[in-house]
């Protein structure tokens, strides 16, 4: 439930009220303010939306009542939601294996290995150098030149 009056002024508020400009008046309709917000509040927890009936929210701030003084008063309307749980963080996906990469194998398989190894690994999959192997072979090619390397 929601209940919105409008004033242009805080005196048509306390004319509408029928209050005296006196602090203790003041007090008095501002406990009054809060006690009907409570009430709204213990309505609105009572009437708990069923799954068919959609919650409708409303993108507004909280309201709020200037006092005479200049400061405001929060006033609530709804009672605030218990914030979702945050979601499971999904593991990050496997490194992109980049060209560099495959020059560093390459570089690695020649140091160790000599040039002859590191070329006919690169033959079995139709290249003369890293530059040209195919981004999609990167994979299998860095597999068989760590296989060359290591065995």
């Amino acid at each position: 439930m929601k209940i919105q009056i409008t004033f242009d002024s805080w005196e048509e508020l306390l004319a509408f009220k029928g209050e005296a400009k006196k602090k203790s008046s003041f007090e008095k309709a501002q406990d009054r303010l809060k006690a009907i917000a409570n009430e709204a509040e213990a309505e609105t927890k009572a009437e708990e939306p069923k799954a068919a009936d959609p919650v409708k929210e409303d993108p507004k701030p909280e309201e709020a009542v200037p006092d005479h003084e200049g400061y405001s008063v929060p006033m609530k309307a709804e009672p605030e939601k218990a914030a979702a749980p945050d979601p499971v963080p999904e593991p990050a996906p496997a490194p992109e294996i980049q060209l560099t990469d495959m020059q560093k194998a390459v570089r690695e398989l020649v140091k160790a290995k000599g040039k002859d190894t590191a070329k006919d690994v690169l033959a079995k999959f139709g290249a003369k150098g890293a530059s040209s192997l195919k981004p999609e072979d990167y994979p299998a090619a860095l597999a068989a030149l760590k296989e060359a390397l290591n065995g």
